[in-house]
């Protein structure tokens, strides 16, 4: 487990070592993927989650984590990507956030997934 900024518990996080990426992991049966979002980004910029752009102004944040909610509804091959912040953020309902600097280029997709199928 890895403590987070925002004081979230995330399963994982790597960031690229050009520092502009990561991908996290955590657990949809006990975090609302909006706050899995904002704790990954959060992580990523070394920013405080209440200085970022609220997620609700670019995302319905209800939806989003009712898409991912693990009740065994959600397809795993389900994927959402939108940008925040400046970057390019992509989560599907295994659990699996990719975020990425936004530059114009495709995100990298959780797990080499096409977040354009």
């Amino acid at each position: 487990m890895v403590a987070t900024k925002a004081g979230v518990e995330l399963k994982s996080f790597e960031q690229t070592r050009e520092a502009d990426a990561c991908q996290a992991q955590y657990d949809p049966e006990s975090m609302p993927a909006s706050m899995a979002v904002i704790a990954t980004l959060s992580e990523l910029t070394g920013r405080c989650p209440t200085d970022l752009r609220p997620l609700h102004e670019v995302v319905d944040t209800d939806a989003l984590n009712e898409v991912f909610c693990n009740d065994g509804s959600s397809d795993g091959d389900i994927a959402v990507t939108f940008s925040l912040a400046g970057h390019t953020v992509t989560v599907n309902a295994l659990g699996r956030i990719a975020i990425t600097k936004s530059n114009g280029t495709a995100p990298a997709a959780p797990d080499g997934e096409d977040p354009h199928e």
